[in-house]
């Protein structure tokens, strides 16, 4: 599901950036009323950068401490949970 949420738009988003830098890089000028449009272009797409990166490591992140505690919750003798204690003690 990470990959269907974060990974292809991305890939997509990356794609399509390449394809418009190519495209700029054809054409011999950029008109000076555009200039500031494409620089807050460009800040935005920092932005939504940053925050796929930060989403994926703190998902990470809950998934890593939410296995801790299955685990912590699992290994602990005296607090295992009704359905561990038919698998033995």
């Amino acid at each position: 599901p990470s990959l269907l949420l974060y990974g292809i738009p991305v890939l997509v988003a990356g794609i399509f950036l390449l394809r418009a830098r190519n495209a700029i890089s054809r054409t011999p000028f950029v008109p000076p009323n555009m200039v500031p449009f494409l620089q807050k272009l460009r800040t935005a797409f920092a932005c939504i950068g940053w925050f796929y990166i930060l989403i994926l490591f703190f998902a990470i992140l809950l998934l890593l401490l939410y296995v801790g505690g299955i685990i912590h919750a699992a290994t602990a003798a005296d607090s295992l949970p009704f359905v561990f204690s038919f698998f033995g003690p």
